[in-house]
């Protein structure tokens, strides 16, 4: 018996300002994955706003797209795997290929779609969504005092991939960015 899409996910807590629907697993991932989370995965919008009523929030917040059949697998799909968080993000076209990409690695975020572009609005939500939790935390610290110059750099999530050259992309500016627990970033 083949299981059920889900299409919409209803977050509770984790690394949410209010609790929130998601039309897409790409924006819904950063903001469960790592700490501690309620969520729940549906394939209706309203069996989501039915969970949340049932959790006591009237209102949630809802980040649906408009292009939401874009990031979503349609039934009988095609063969475009979407590795968003793993070692190597990007597109595959097998998941032989892909499946070493998130296998045993931690908070791995991955899919499958019909399209190319699907698979790739689904990473771009994703970034976007972590690049969103990631200036929330900023804004937060400088709100508590914190100066750039006080912030350290955490860089625990990024990775290069074997090959990658660095060096390529050092510019002048950078050149004070320190990797977290070796000294503080200076902005």
């Amino acid at each position: 018996m083949r299981r059920e899409k889900k299409k919409f996910y209803a977050v509770v807590s984790g690394r949410v300002a209010e609790a929130t629907i998601f039309s897409s697993w790409g924006d819904a991932h950063p903001h469960i994955t790592g700490c501690l989370s309620v969520h729940e995965g549906f394939e209706t919008l309203p069996e989501a706003q039915k969970y949340m009523m049932e959790k006591g929030i009237d209102k949630p917040k809802l980040v649906i797209h408009d292009d939401t059949k874009e990031t979503r697998p349609q039934p009988h799909s095609g063969r475009f795997y979407a590795v968003a968080f793993g070692r190597r993000p990007g597109v595959y076209l097998s998941w032989k290929d892909a499946e070493p990409q998130v296998k045993d690695y931690p908070h791995a975020c991955h899919k499958r779609f019909a399209t190319r572009a699907q698979a790739q609005a689904f990473i771009r939500d994703w970034e976007e969504s972590h690049a969103d939790i990631c200036r929330g935390d900023a804004i937060d610290k400088l709100g508590k005092g914190l100066r750039p110059t006080d912030l350290e750099s955490n860089f625990h999530d990024l990775q290069l991939c074997q090959g990658d050259d660095l060096s390529e992309g050092i510019t002048t500016g950078m050149r004070n960015i320190c990797i977290a627990g070796s000294e503080k970033a200076m902005f």
